[in-house]
């Protein structure tokens, strides 16, 4: 697939327009300060940077913003499985810990694009699987598919959106498939737990994490 670094500026720069227009706020509007929580952020842009209309700029990777807002600031681990997944621990005495936030490629364990990965991988010896993939994409052989998501015809959002035809209609297949997304996820998380809230184990978190797989929202906060 054709990589685009200056989606994620554009896009970033997209979402702040619609929260000035949803504030009733005119586009032209100078702030003192923006902090911008950036997918997959490392450091510093990749591509065309956002450009805001701010005095102060600060772009941070977005799992911290999203584990200020599920936590207040507090202690806890933020488990985030969308279209990807990353784990953000905060402890008491302030340490961090972050594992995953790797991108499809290297990562997504326990996500949408993860379980529907493991899902079409297996389409060609699974008859009803293939089926699926047939009514969802068009393409009655995976590598099809694959030729078709890497020359950009198919987002990984789209790919990611079949968990939720999958979830729909859940069989042994799937079953089996959620289960050991999950393992995987708890193999990210479990490492983050314990160093940072100590008595907190994934032995605790492991039934909300299974329903949030079988229901997946955009985030998932526990702690």
């Amino acid at each position: 697939m054709r990589w685009r670094p200056h989606w994620r500026g554009r896009s970033a720069m997209r979402i702040f327009a619609r929260a000035l227009d949803e504030a009733h706020l005119p586009r032209t509007t100078h702030f003192e300060a923006v902090v911008a929580g950036i997918s997959g952020f490392g450091g510093a842009p990749i591509g065309i940077s956002p450009a805001f209309n701010a005095t102060r700029v600060q772009l941070l990777h977005d799992a911290p913003i999203a584990h200020a807002g599920a936590f207040a600031g507090g202690a806890g681990v933020l488990v985030i499985a969308g279209t990807g997944s990353v784990v953000y621990g905060v402890g008491e005495d302030g340490r961090i810990e972050m594992a995953g936030g790797l991108g499809y490629a290297f990562g997504d364990e326990g996500s949408a694009f993860g379980i529907a990965r493991a899902a079409l991988a297996r389409a060609d010896g699974d008859t009803p699987m293939r089926e699926r993939m047939r009514e969802a994409f068009g393409f009655d052989v995976v590598l099809d598919l694959v030729r078709a998501f890497y020359a950009g015809a198919i987002t990984r959002e789209r790919i990611a959106a079949f968990t939720e035809t999958l979830l729909a209609s859940p069989d042994d297949g799937v079953d089996c498939i959620v289960d050991a997304q999950l393992r995987r996820l708890e193999n990210l998380a479990d490492p983050i737990a314990e160093p940072v809230i100590g008595a907190l184990r994934m032995a605790i978190l492991q039934a909300p994490l299974r329903d949030a797989l079988r229901a997946p929202q955009d985030d998932t906060a526990l702690g």
